[in-house]
């Protein structure tokens, strides 16, 4: 999944030419935009897209002093520079800015992007778009490279396509859409720049303090205490291109009350029956559980995979939801009894609303399939059985466990998932090598990885293994007493670097192994793992080794 930064500029404005190579403070507005982009963490690609025109030749060399990628293309169809940009960078998330704004917050610019990847299947967050609070010169966009595609193919309003995301704009009800907005508003306050006036405004907020070094929460602090040089430009008018909002409403996030959340989720197989091969307690008494699900909810942990199959793991779950007083504080990933046919969506629903009752929880936030045999039937009839169960509203999502490449392959062409559920860990890269969490997560999917320790024999002694897989053991052990690591710190560093935006399933039969898991993913890279010799080193790994469902036939244990 790659994430594009692409910043458009020209020469010709028309109001201020040349307005990008005016200086402030000694540095030109642009190269203050793309310093700013820079301090973002996840930016990705930064790419500035100008125009054919000779007067833009002076942009290309700028960029290639300061080492950033230039794409030239239309002048006046800018959706269609956009996306020939991002089609020639490979950009799966296309993060848009414009260049007048010296003042862009790299802080914005990161949580944007965090809530683009917090629900599946969005095509666009702003937080200028159909509600405005923050002031003009923080706009930011982030758009799938697909709604841009669609956009590109079907918008026909040549005005829209000069502003680039009209189309996506006006319907929410294809685009799936998330408005960002700020407790004030402050978007009569103008930090872009259009006119003198505007250039003149910024020049003299640089003079008052380094403002470059400031996020826009201070920066609008510090106008709203010196209003008197809002009265400089407050009369311009910003060109209005939609001037009637959507029908279809779209859903508002408040930057103040957002906090990202954690990209790992505790496994609760074990919760409900003895599970692991490296499981020596069986199933904690309840008690445990409850404080297991505490030291997890307190250090930030909202998401908690459980399946109807796992034994009295809901029933455990929903008990300590309940006397922990986590009903609306939590999110719930449950599968479906693999032993029911889709064909019979009575008892589905009936176990679902049992589900639902024995969790303590409004609803569940994702239903699972987990019989994969369901995608060899047609999309039309599994699609059905999935709308039945929608109209109970007791769901928000729907996904799907898998086991192999080709299940996998099946649940994406689909289109019918929001949650694809795989296996993957340091020995197995099965999925990853086919590109297919790629593509998942290019449909608009969240990938779930399970596995992340392959059912705990990353903890077991190499002698306790086959030859084989005791070798694979003993490798990595040797690499983590060379990095000086953990088995957990080793394995979250490897898969929060090999899998970016994945979901990341832990299990855990004692507090003390909650603690030790978020310990282990929330520590930094010293930067001393070499990640690719380590994908060399455990390559090409026999599937007998690394696939639990066929240990038994192998007697890999």
């Amino acid at each position: 999944m790659n994430i594009g930064t692409i910043v458009q500029t020209r020469m010709g404005s028309v109001r201020l030419p040349g307005k990008i190579l005016k200086e402030i403070s000694g540095k030109p507005l642009l190269v203050h935009c793309l310093d700013r982009i820079k301090q973002s963490k996840n930016h990705g690609r930064l790419i500035v897209a100008t125009t054919r025109n000779s007067s833009d030749d002076v942009i290309e060399k700028l960029c290639k002093i300061n080492k950033i990628k230039c794409y030239r293309g239309s002048e006046e169809d800018v959706l269609d520079r956009y996306y020939q940009a991002a089609l020639e960078n490979k950009i799966d998330v296309i993060v848009r800015i414009t260049s007048d704004c010296p003042l862009i917050d790299p802080f914005l610019i990161d949580t944007l992007i965090d809530i683009f990847f917090s629900e599946p299947r969005l095509d666009y967050v702003s937080n200028t778009s159909p509600i405005r609070s923050f002031p003009r010169g923080f706009d930011i966009e982030v758009i799938s490279f697909r709604a841009l595609e669609k956009a590109w193919q079907e918008d026909k309003n040549i005005e829209w396509r000069e502003h680039v995301t009209p189309y996506i704009r006006s319907n929410p009800e294809i685009f799936r859409s998330i408005n960002v907005v700020d407790n004030e508003d402050n978007s009569n306050i103008r930090l872009t720049v259009d006119t003198h006036e505007d250039l003149a405004f910024l020049r003299k907020l640089f003079d008052l303090i380094n403002v470059d070094q400031l996020d826009y929460r201070k920066i609008t602090q510090l106008l709203l205490k010196n209003d008197h040089l809002l009265n400089i430009n407050i009369h311009i008018k910003h060109k209005v291109v939609l001037k009637k909002a959507p029908k279809t409403p779209v859903p508002v996030i408040n930057i103040k009350r957002y906090k990202k959340e954690l990209p790992i989720v505790l496994g609760t197989a074990q919760l409900g029956e003895p599970y692991g091969i490296s499981n020596k307690v069986g199933v904690p008494d309840k008690v445990e559980i409850e404080n297991i699900i505490k030291a997890a909810h307190d250090h930030g942990i909202r998401m908690y995979d459980t399946a109807q199959a796992y034994g009295e793991s809901e029933k455990n779950i929903g008990h300590a939801i309940k006397t922990l007083n986590l009903k609306n504080k939590v999110k719930i990933v449950t599968k479906i009894d693999p032993t029911l046919s889709f064909q019979n969506v009575d008892a589905i629903l009936k176990l679902l609303c049992e589900s639902v009752r024995m969790l303590n929880v409004p609803k569940v936030h994702t239903l699972m399939i987990h019989n994969p045999k369901w995608l060899d039937y047609q999309t039309d009839a599994i699609k059905m059985t999935l709308e039945k169960i929608k109209e109970l509203n007791m769901n928000k999502y729907f996904g799907v466990s898998v086991y192999t490449r080709e299940e996998a392959v099946k649940a994406i062409e689909s289109n019918l998932f929001d949650v694809i559920q795989l296996p993957a860990n340091i020995f197995d890269n099965r999925f990853k090598k086919a590109g297919l969490i790629s593509e998942a997560q290019k449909a608009g999917m969240h990938v779930y990885i399970r596995s992340i320790f392959l059912q705990g024999v990353f903890f077991l002694k190499p002698e306790n293994v086959t030859i084989e897989l005791g070798n694979c053991v003993r490798a990595l052990n040797e690499i983590k007493e060379s990095l000086g690591l953990t088995i957990p710190e080793l394995v979250f560093l490897y898969m929060t670097r090999e899998y970016p935006h994945c979901y990341l399933i832990f299990g855990a039969e004692s507090v003390e192994q909650v603690l030790q898991n978020i310990g282990a993913f929330n520590k930094e890279s010293s930067g001393k793992i070499n990640f690719d010799q380590i994908n060399n080193y455990f390559d090409n790994i026999d599937e007998k080794l690394i696939n639990p469902s066929l240990w038994k036939k192998v007697d890999v244990l």
